[in-house]
């Protein structure tokens, strides 16, 4: 792949990224006003999926590796019936920035 479309490709999936995971943020958000809301819960993991997808392509292996954590920690919480609570995210995002 030459550098100019890798580079043009990275640019893309920055893009990409930053808006996945607003609607992700966006989300995580709703469920802490409405932790039962469906529509907000499903809507986290084709985002999730998506990256892996597009990490996976661009060969990103530690970014998919993440999304790959951060799918089965979404899904471990839905199956336990994790509740979310805007302490979680706090502590979890302390330092991160997008």
């Amino acid at each position: 792949m030459g550098s100019l479309l890798g580079g043009r490709l990275i640019a893309k999936f920055v893009e990409l990224c930053h808006e996945r995971v607003e609607s992700i943020h966006g989300s995580l958000m709703t469920l802490m006003s409405d932790p039962e809301n469906e529509d907000a819960i499903a809507s986290i993991l084709p985002e999730i999926q998506a990256l892996q997808g597009e990490s996976s392509m661009l060969n990103l292996m530690a970014f998919h590796d993440l999304m790959v954590d951060f799918e089965a920690l979404i899904q471990w919480g839905k199956a336990e019936g994790f509740e979310v609570h805007p302490e979680y995210f706090q502590l979890a995002f302390t330092g991160v920035e997008v």
